[in-house]
This record gives structure tokens, sequence and C-alpha cells, in this order.
């Protein structure tokens, strides 16, 4: 973002934030990928974004930059204990898109994330001071 955020482009941030949590905690060993999108899907709705995300949810990454598994609706594919994953979740709206992504660790109890990069939206706003 470059200097203002709008109050629809900081909404759609945040939520998305929010989404990236709640997958971090459903998503782990086991999970189906097509649930995993279904579920990020369904949180898009509940928060007014339904038909907002024309793409996957996210990948596996290894030996090249997109690999299985894949995180779409037309997966399956199953996370495996210790494969590295992409998760990436996007809004797109009123002329503009939001997409963010993150890198994990498949694990049992969840996904570990690789960079724990901050999220927090003033990291991302440019302004002539910076």
């Amino acid at each position: 973002f470059i200097e203002e955020v709008s109050d629809s482009k900081r909404r759609a941030y945040v939520t998305l934030c929010k989404i990236l949590s709640e997958v971090e905690k459903f998503a782990r060993a086991g999970v189906q990928c097509q649930l995993i999108y279904k579920k990020i899907l369904g949180l898009l709705q509940e928060n007014g974004y339904e038909n907002k995300m024309p793409h996957h949810g996210g990948h596996g990454i290894g030996l090249t930059f997109f690999e299985k598994p894949v995180i779409d609706l037309e997966s399956t594919d199953v996370l495996e204990l210790n494969r590295i994953i992409a998760v990436e979740i996007g809004i797109y709206i009123d002329g503009f898109g939001i997409r963010i992504e993150n890198v994990y660790c498949v694990t049992d109890e969840g996904l570990e994330n690789m960079f724990n990069y901050p999220l927090e939206l003033e990291h991302f706003i440019l302004t002539e001071s910076r």
C-alpha cells in the first residue's frame, strides 16, 4: 500500500490474516487439501467475500516452485507430515487484490510457520518517510 489504506482494503487485509490463522490450526498431516480449500472459501463467505478468491489456496514446495499437494476444490491430495507447503489466500474486489502467502511445515498439530515475518498492516504501508 502507498500512503493511505481505505477502510475496505484494511478490512480485507485483516480478514485475510484471520483466515490464515484459522487455516494454520485446521490444516495438519492427514487432512485432505480439498477440505482446506473449502474451509478457506467458507471463512471468506462468512466475512462477506464470497466468490472473491479466483485461485487455488496453496501448493507444495520442493524442487520446483509449484508442486503437489495442491489446495483447491479438485484436489485429491492429502497433507503429508513434514511436507513444506505454501498457503496463499486472497481477496479481489473493487479493482484491487490482496494476497497473503506463508510457507509452512506440515505437522500433526497444525502448520508450523517457516518464517514468522510480521503480518501487521503497518509493515506494508509505504510513506515518503520510509
